[in-house]
């Protein structure tokens, strides 16, 4: 249970990092550096729950059993193509 939890948090905090932006302090702007115009603090705090959610992820990451799912996938029938 702690592994779908975990995988569920993972999937949450990847989607806010790659897609985090407080509207209408921020918007997307192509020929900006970094491709994102607005006012300096509102970027700075949008790169900063960005940054935050990344390591979220992996954090979100090492909470799941890795060794159960492994076990799983290798206990799985296989199907193997006509020979």
């Amino acid at each position: 249970m702690r592994s779908l939890f975990a995988g569920a948090a993972a999937i949450w905090f990847a989607y806010n990092a790659l897609s985090f932006l407080p509207v209408p302090f921020v918007i997307l702007n192509d020929a900006q550096h970094g491709g994102i115009d607005g006012d300096a603090g509102a970027v700075a705090v949008t790169w900063a729950a960005r940054a935050i959610c990344g390591g979220l992820v992996l954090v979100s990451l090492a909470l799941v059993e890795w060794d159960v799912i492994a076990k799983l996938i290798k206990s799985a029938p296989s199907s193997s193509g006509p020979s």
